[in-house]
């Protein structure tokens, strides 16, 4: 389920949602649910539908609304409330994703106490596990490109564009030309220094991709960071250590990453520093 971004909704009140689209039982909806979720507000989803989101959060809630869902049959509307965090068992996810994260009921009591068990902001750990999938495609695609010509000199020295170069040879060829022999072939000598050279400088791309999430954001006036160590070396990713910082409190060297990162174009990742993914989140090398 693609989440809706807050800064995307078009705000909308119970009593325009009443007279613009004459939905009168999502007003009744809106009109409840604010007495009882204090600082909600409302987009529009649709005339019989409304994402539910505070205004400082960067994800919506969710959304609630009043019709027809089933996907068979002839029944009555009903109140719905839908989130990423509901399962509903008589629906495929795979095949019935919107009603699999649906709670439907004709009463409006029951859908306020879906909605106030099932709407809730998006965590930290929720956050750096969404936008990791973002960031590592970027982190990919920026260490290919940085290993191009370390790829086109491995080929023309070792005569092996891909797979490793660990036989007996390569290691004798790169021990010569670190203890610097001169080979016969000017331009042998000259690409297998190079190799090593730029071997040398792109190490660190080798090495496991560990990160700090960091998200800055504004709450009760003030200025906090959330941070988080994110290990994606094993083919999935482990949050560890997270922490939560008022603005004087922040680490100096995050205050350094976040001051970098804010200075980058929105979503180009910088090799060994990170990447501002925007909203106010950021990766940042470690």
């Amino acid at each position: 389920m693609t989440p809706m971004k807050v800064k995307n909704c078009d705000p909308i009140t119970a009593l325009e949602m009443q007279q613009l689209h004459g939905a009168n039982e999502v007003a009744q909806f809106m009109d409840t649910l604010l007495s009882e979720m204090r600082g909600i507000q409302f987009g529009q989803r649709d005339t019989a539908s409304v994402w539910v989101y505070y205004p400082n959060d960067i994800f919506s809630l969710g959304w609630i609304g009043f019709g027809d869902y089933r996907d068979s049959g002839d029944q009555p509307p009903t109140f719905v409330v839908n989130s990423r965090h509901i399962e509903n068992k008589k629906y495929n996810s795979a095949y019935s994703e919107l009603q699999h994260r649906m709670k439907m009921s004709v009463n409006i009591d029951t859908a306020i106490t879906s909605a106030k068990k099932f709407l809730r902001p998006w965590t930290t750990h929720e956050l750096a596990r969404h936008y990791w999938g973002e960031c590592g495609s970027l982190w990919s695609k920026a260490k290919m490109l940085a290993e191009e010509p370390l790829t086109d000199l491995k080929n023309k020295v070792f005569d092996v564009r891909y797979g490793s170069i660990d036989k007996p040879h390569h290691k004798e060829l790169i021990h010569l030309a670190k203890t610097g022999h001169q080979f016969l072939d000017a331009e042998f000598h000259n690409n297998i220094t190079a190799f090593i050279q730029l071997q040398d400088e792109l190490k660190d791309l080798h090495e496991p991709r560990q990160h700090k999430f960091i998200r800055v954001y504004q709450k009760f006036g003030g200025t906090y960071a959330d941070i988080v160590y994110v290990d994606a070396s094993n083919y999935r990713v482990d949050l560890l250590n997270f922490m939560t910082y008022a603005e004087a409190d922040v680490p100096e060297e995050d205050i350094g990453r976040i001051s970098v990162l804010q200075m980058a174009n929105k979503g180009d990742y910088i090799l060994n520093i990170g990447c501002n993914m925007g909203d106010g989140v950021f990766y940042a090398a470690v």
